[in-house]
């Protein structure tokens, strides 16, 4: 009997760690995407997913042009809802970008916040160009079998590659992660600044699949790598 007990108790252990942790709630007050960078801000982002008008409202508020995306389902697990396709963006992408609304938020306050500062302190230029491999794939997480469908299966994820300066130069995760000086510096900066937005962020530190990209996205899991 005490067999099945102790059996039964490291099952439902293992459950409770195997859950994502549960979003805090939100402080009180006016929120906008034009706000300092805080301690509550990704908090504050990660609440929008609850209420798609509200977010597209506050992306017109800061006048980031998108068009919205219609529905689509692929699938059990695949598909996405309320989306959108930002442009106008602070700094452009190489592609186009098919986001959640509450991942073009957040990247709207990562680029204003954290990239732009980061890249003047460090090179003395503006980046004038963010290059992605992509948000929207029907996939489970890290492109393996399973059954944890991957936040880009809903659109709810993004992949960032590297950054063009004003001088052409291309700072790449790639080649820059160990690279030089200014380089490992402004990208352990955007990464670092990244968490302070994004509900999970994963860079070459997490494992050998990230070594060429940082993945963020808003998602139920809570992790900065």
């Amino acid at each position: 009997m005490r067999g099945v007990l102790a059996l039964a108790l490291l099952m439902f252990l293992s459950a409770c760690a195997a859950r994502p942790p549960e979003p805090p709630a939100a402080p009180a007050g006016p929120f906008s995407l034009s706000d300092q960078l805080t301690r509550s801000t990704g908090v504050r982002l990660a609440t929008l997913s609850r209420d798609p008008g509200l977010c597209r409202a506050m992306l017109w508020e800061v006048r980031e042009r998108y068009s919205e995306v219609p529905d689509r389902r692929a699938g059990p697990y695949c598909g996405f809802s309320q989306a959108v396709e930002v442009s106008g963006t602070p700094i452009p992408y190489t592609r186009n970008a098919k986001v959640t609304c509450p991942v073009a938020a957040a990247l709207h306050v990562w680029q204003r916040e954290v990239v732009i500062p980061a890249a003047r302190r460090h090179f003395g230029r503006d980046v004038v160009a963010i290059n992605h491999y992509g948000t929207y794939s029907c996939r489970m997480r890290n492109s393996r079998r399973g059954k944890v469908p991957s936040e880009h299966a809903t659109a709810n994820a993004i992949d960032i590659a590297g950054f063009r300066l004003s001088d052409d130069r291309n700072v790449t995760v790639l080649n820059g992660w160990n690279g030089g000086r200014d380089e490992r510096a402004f990208l352990r900066e955007v990464h670092r600044g990244a968490c302070q937005v994004f509900r999970l962020v994963l860079g070459p530190d997490a494992d050998a699949a990230h070594a060429n990209h940082f993945h963020f996205d808003m998602g139920e899991w809570v992790a900065c790598q």
